[in-house]
């Protein structure tokens, strides 16, 4: 099953809390990395992240930056959690050629278009 939040496949095993201890430090060790204060603000804290180069143009950004409203790095690193598992999702989906993601009504009218393409195709051969 896979969890967003900790960007990881878990397998279920008898001893299935070490894997989710792992899962948990990997989250943790990785996020210090995106959680920055604010330059000239104290206590003021942002989640900031990079675009992978390969996915700037697809993506449409060079990078991800929310501000935390948290006043300390220990506050600050929990509220980024979701801001990680967001971009973690928008790269594997990009990355899969999944982005940007359409609705189901843009679905529905790709798959019309394209079955009104081949009927019209077919009639129009000999």
């Amino acid at each position: 099953m896979y969890d967003a939040t900790r960007n990881f496949k878990l397998v279920l095993r008898p001893c299935g809390w070490q894997a989710r201890l792992t899962a948990t430090t990997h989250t943790i060790c990785e996020i210090h990395r995106y959680v920055h204060e604010r330059s000239g603000r104290k206590n003021s804290w942002w989640f900031r992240r990079r675009v992978p180069l390969d996915l700037i143009a697809l993506i449409g950004q060079n990078e991800w930056r929310f501000t935390l409203k948290a006043h300390n790095r220990d506050n600050a690193v929990a509220e980024a959690i979701p801001y990680l598992a967001r971009t973690n999702e928008t790269i594997e989906l990009a990355r899969r050629g999944e982005w940007p993601p359409i609705t189901d009504e843009q679905g529905e009218l790709i798959a019309y278009k394209c079955a009104v393409t081949r009927k019209g195709g077919m009639s129009a051969s000999p």
